[in-house]
């Protein structure tokens, strides 16, 4: 997946499924939210933070991260970057949760 692949990171806020990074604003600007994701080699990293400190975790029930390879997508030898260009051109929006568990035919 380091070489040939791609992790896409979604996590459940408020009321719906959301691609990582997340970047959230309050109403009226007064503070923001950010959830990142990065991925090495048998490791998902979170980082969440808030422009006044830290997240509160109970504000994000669910967290979901699907690993795509380059068999499931190109047949050949991809990097993360192809394969979300592949999806793309597929006319799969790699931010919306439901496409992407769609394309893949998995259950919500």
């Amino acid at each position: 997946v380091i070489d040939h692949g791609v992790v896409l990171g979604f996590c459940f806020f408020s009321t719906d499924w959301w691609s990582l990074p997340l970047t959230w604003e309050s109403t009226g600007g007064t503070s923001r939210q950010y959830v990142l994701h990065s991925y090495d080699l048998n490791t998902i990293t979170l980082w969440a933070y808030m422009s006044s400190g830290v997240l509160d975790p109970s504000a994000i029930t669910q967290y979901r991260f699907l690993i795509i390879t380059d068999n499931t997508v190109t047949k050949s030898a991809s990097s993360g970057s192809e394969i979300i260009e592949r999806l793309t051109n597929l006319g799969v929006d790699v931010n919306d949760y439901y496409e992407v568990m769609d394309y893949f035919g998995l259950e919500y």
